[in-house]
């Protein structure tokens, strides 16, 4: 603790001398948005405030745990470059607090059991149906089964020799890629992580693979951010996070449908 306030005191000093004109008040400001956040202790959920994304600017957004909040823009780049960045995947400047920890101030390591992800056409690593649930938090003792139940690939494996010890080769065979989708899904929701990010997935489900996505969804007890195809039928009582709302107007773009 004596480390990380003589850091940010430095920060604060230094920063804005290392920084010319309307960069060093942008520091500044981004230092404050940081300092808020913090103070917030009673914030469990997502807080995003003055992110900025290729330099692009993007609306704030406050969502509470148990909410589901879905991403829209006319450019499907910034969709993606959002979602990456709430995953700590992608560079970006501007406060992205979870569960009362600033993001960009946690190791890689533990970000992953914090945010579970998943997109459309991610290819499944080499090893096994169980290894690839645990993907996000390897050392997690906690069993695989009731996840891959809630996924509804229970019955899947159960007619496999191996069950959940099933090996995966060639991006997730012998899976079908619904179901490929599927084991997606399990990977991000397992654990119960805070914060939830999909990314088109339903456009890589079948029919019974897209509602059991909704089931998944409802049951989460955090936060799931989310771009979809229907999601006015996947998830219905979602708020719209529109990335093409101006920043200047926090916490912009958030309209319950």
């Amino acid at each position: 603790m004596e480390y990380r306030q003589s850091f940010r005191a430095a920060a604060r000093i230094l920063g804005p001398a290392l920084v010319a004109g309307d960069d060093a008040e942008a520091h500044e400001r981004v230092l404050a948005a940081r300092d808020r956040a913090e103070q917030d202790t009673d914030d469990t959920g997502l807080r995003v405030e003055g992110l900025v994304v290729d330099g692009v600017p993007y609306p704030d957004l406050v969502a509470a745990p148990g909410e589901r909040v879905a991403v829209s823009s006319r450019d499907p780049h910034r969709v993606e470059a959002v979602l990456a960045a709430l995953c700590g995947t992608r560079e970006h400047t501007g406060t992205v607090m979870l569960a009362g920890r600033l993001t960009s101030d946690v190791p890689s390591a533990v970000r992953r059991t914090l945010v579970g992800s998943a997109a459309r056409g991610w290819a499944l690593e080499r090893g096994t149906v169980e290894r690839s649930v645990r993907y996000r938090d390897p050392a997690s003792t906690t069993p695989v089964e009731e996840t891959l139940r809630h996924v509804g690939l229970d019955v899947v494996l159960s007619d496999l020799p191996e069950g959940a010890r099933t090996r995966l080769r060639r991006g997730g065979e012998p899976l079908s890629l619904s179901q490929r989708g599927r084991v997606l899904l399990a990977r991000a929701v397992h654990g119960s992580p805070p914060l939830v990010v999909l990314d088109h997935l339903d456009g890589q489900l079948d029919p019974g693979g897209r509602r059991v996505m909704s089931a998944v969804i409802a049951a989460q007890r955090g936060v799931v951010v989310l771009a979809g195809d229907d999601l006015a039928t996947l998830v219905p009582g979602h708020r719209c996070w529109d990335l093409d709302a101006l920043a200047a107007h926090p916490p912009g773009g958030l309209v319950r449908t």
